[in-house]
């Protein structure tokens, strides 16, 4: 359809009335690590023709020269001069979104539209010589896309949709974008993922389900129908509690642990306990059930989602 970026079936994988759709999540650290290692620039799909998408395979070559787009990946890599990278590794690491313009668009590049089903609707203009395959590629410096999530404490989403004004970076402009046009794009999102004490609880909860395999599976739209005062569950790194007569006695307040009701409480909960705490104040009946793995993969999508839609 005209002005999609997404013409390959790219598959959505949030929830139908997310503005986002379809959301990958990487591990930051991993990328930096293996690309400090030796391991290689990591190049990262925007044309959706990849078939190891979300990474690129090359595809863009083919597209480019079917389409007449410009097309190309991100390429992550470790040290990128300034001068090589779209934006220079000081913004990159202390500014906020918003204040970043790096893309000004190129009429002539969006007069193109018309030629075929391109995934550049938005006039990116290309970096590359016209006789390049790939037309326009933007080189990030992976380390410093670490700091900047470790700085902020917030993970860093990189466009898809060719709309954003702050590109290669997402400043959430896929939601309009996908509104006007039918798509289902939403960001690449690099969130640091390999360690510190959150990793390390996550670990240990999802140890913890594997060992209790006779707990009943709970989806989250079931989970979503108990978040009254009187019929109060939540989640916990996967497992689903029944803490109606918890609520009101929670150190903290009722207020902040009501805004979790019939949903995953993970943000909340991390920052400020440890996973001994539920054995310790919990009877064992208030596990009711774990929820799927592939419910989880999508509420963190979503959640990637939204912070990408108002970054």
């Amino acid at each position: 359809a005209a002005g999609k970026a997404n013409h390959y079936a790219v598959p959505s994988n949030v929830p139908p009335d997310a503005p986002c759709k379809r959301v990958d999540v990487l591990d930051v650290e991993e990328l930096a690590a293996s690309c400090a290692a030796g391991g290689g620039p990591v190049a990262l799909c925007r044309c959706f023709a990849s078939g190891t998408f979300p990474k690129c395979d090359g595809s863009h070559a083919q597209h480019n020269a079917k389409t007449g787009d410009n097309a190309g990946p991100v390429v992550l890599l470790s040290g990128v001069p300034d001068a090589a990278a779209a934006i220079p590794r000081a913004d990159l690491e202390t500014k906020a979104t918003k204040d970043i313009r790096a893309c000004e668009p190129d009429e002539g590049e969006r007069s193109k539209e018309a030629a075929g089903p391109r995934a550049n609707n938005y006039g990116v203009p290309s970096t590359l010589p016209p006789g390049s395959p790939s037309k326009r590629v933007d080189k990030l410096d992976v380390e410093a896309l670490l700091a900047r999530a470790r700085r902020t404490g917030a993970p860093v989403a990189l466009c898809r949709c060719y709309k954003s004004k702050a590109f290669p970076l997402c400043d959430g402009s896929h939601a309009a974008h996908n509104r006007e046009t039918g798509d289902n794009v939403g960001p690449l999102v690099l969130k640091p993922m390999g360690g510190g004490a959150q990793a390390t609880q996550e670990k240990a909860g999802m140890a913890a389900r594997m060992e209790e395999p006779g707990l009943p599976a709970i989806p989250l739209a079931e989970v979503a129908k108990h978040a009254s005062k009187g019929d109060f569950w939540t989640v916990i790194h996967g497992r689903v509690y029944d803490l109606t007569a918890f609520l009101p006695q929670h150190p903290g307040g009722e207020p902040i642990l009501a805004q979790y009701g019939g949903k995953v409480a993970d943000e909340g909960f991390d920052p400020i306990h440890s996973l001994s705490v539920i054995a310790d104040t919990l009877p064992e009946d208030r596990l009711l059930g774990v929820v799927p793995e592939a419910d989880l993969a999508a509420a963190a999508a979503a959640a990637a989602c939204c912070w990408a839609c108002t970054a």
